[in-house]
């Protein structure tokens, strides 16, 4: 017998070779850091110049004003235009899209303090002037946008902190909204438009963080039903909130960002649709601390939604892998800026895949990571940097055994060298040479 095959972790190996690794890998740069101001609040995403690419939105206080960064081609940002926000309205939430139908985007900015959501209209070229304001309810946060009624605008909606209420706003095609309130729990944190249903139509979520459950409305035809609610667990209560098919079956499951424990329990929780309702939650540890909103896209190329999750006291996000069929892997930490809002995603350098945005809300930043898994092919198993798969690789796994932190052995990322990491040398033996 060789002194391979007689290692006594080879046991092991046999055992879970033809299992599939406990996370799929994500490849990242480290985030650059945009200066922006005082506690950014979130990020939108869009096309804002009309030159084929994506820029960025954010707002800042002292004095309240929107903010664009504008995206050089290759993902590199330089800072547009300004535009005075009312004063002491403490914007919030920000979501970008064609509001007024004129095929630019606009975006639309909770304002908490002023009980109020903007729009500002873009006059093309990135140039803003500011639109209507609509009323909502008290400390609204957690926006999202979609066609709501079917009538080929953009809708929005918003959950209304100290009013236990969402509202959804309908558009009427030029920018301006005719509102819906609706009754949730106490202190709702997020809303998502989600057709859990799979009828076509956008249904609606809103997390109650006090009340520790999800409330759910079905869409019918613009109007909304309350249709029960979810519960997240005793442990832990529900902040953000975000919308995909996870699952792949045709219908949008929910991710919610969960903590309990002040801040030790730190959770993604995963409701999978099903006839309208949703079973779960499917619990996920993030890794990070007081872990509070959560972003779906697929950053591997794989046509699964991923997560993304933003951690508000450990100053880092969460990327969590769909493994298929809803299921995800180990968590992978990437450093942002100090307690960071929301995060999102966009493909910002045109190279296919989705980059990850976030606001650092302490640190008056943007972080910008750019996303290289879909085009650095990497030689999956090489612990030595030496593009190879071979007994190297197998001795310096062994040798790290345990080790937790950063560590080139420590191949799929999870945060411990460990049986996954053994298997994805011996799975890939002999690769790249």
């Amino acid at each position: 017998m060789s002194r391979l095959s007689s290692h006594p972790l080879m046991a092991t190996i046999a055992v879970t070779a033809l299992a599939p690794l406990a996370t799929a890998q994500i490849i990242t740069d480290p985030a650059v850091n945009y200066a922006v101001g005082p506690s950014p609040s979130g990020t939108a995403l869009a096309d804002f110049d009309g030159d084929g690419d994506v820029d960025i939105a954010t707002t800042v206080e002292n004095p309240d004003r929107a903010i664009f960064l504008f995206n050089d081609g290759n993902g590199a940002m330089s800072l547009g235009p300004t535009v005075l926000l009312p004063n002491s309205s403490s914007p919030g939430d920000l979501r970008a899209g064609d509001l007024d139908g004129d095929g630019d985007a606009d975006v639309a900015i909770a304002l908490k303090d002023s009980f109020a959501v903007l729009t500002l209209v873009n006059q093309g070229g990135g140039v803003f002037v500011t639109g209507t304001q609509s009323a909502v309810g008290e400390n609204a946060r957690g926006m999202d946008m979609a066609d709501a009624d079917n009538d080929g605008d953009l809708d929005l909606v918003v959950a209304n902190r100290d009013s236990n209420t969402a509202t959804v706003l309908l558009n009427n095609g030029a920018g301006s909204f005719s509102s819906i309130t609706l009754s949730v729990g106490q202190e709702p944190r997020g809303a998502a438009f989600a057709d859990m249903d799979g009828d076509g139509d956008a249904d609606l979520a809103v997390t109650n963080h006090d009340d520790r459950t999800v409330s759910l409305f079905t869409n019918n035809g613009g109007s909304f039903t309350p249709s029960g609610t979810l519960s997240v667990g005793g442990n832990v209560r529900p902040e953000g909130i975000d919308a995909a098919d996870l699952d792949g079956d045709g219908d949008e499951d929910l991710a919610v960002a969960t903590n309990g424990n002040n801040g030790t329990i730190n959770t993604i929780s995963v409701f999978i649709s099903a006839g309208g309702g949703a079973s779960g939650p499917f619990t996920y540890m993030t890794a990070g601390q007081d872990t509070s909103s959560v972003c779906a896209a697929d950053l591997n190329c794989d046509g699964l939604p991923d997560l993304i999750v933003g951690n508000s006291s450990s100053a880092n996000i969460s990327m969590l892998a769909n493994l298929g069929g809803g299921v995800f892997g180990a968590p992978m930490l990437a450093a942002v800026g100090v307690n960071p809002e929301r995060p999102d995603a966009a493909d910002l350098d045109g190279d296919g895949d989705s980059d990850v945005v976030v606001a650092g809300r302490d640190s008056g930043s943007i972080a910008v990571i750019m996303n290289e898994t879909c085009t650095v092919v990497p030689c999956f198993g090489d612990a030595t940097g030496d593009e190879q798969v071979d007994v190297q690789d197998l001795v310096a796994v062994i040798s790290a055994w345990g080790s937790k932190g950063p560590n080139a052995a420590d191949i799929n990322g999870d945060g411990v060298v460990d049986v996954s990491d053994l298997v994805a040398v011996v799975t890939n033996w002999g690769a790249c040479l």
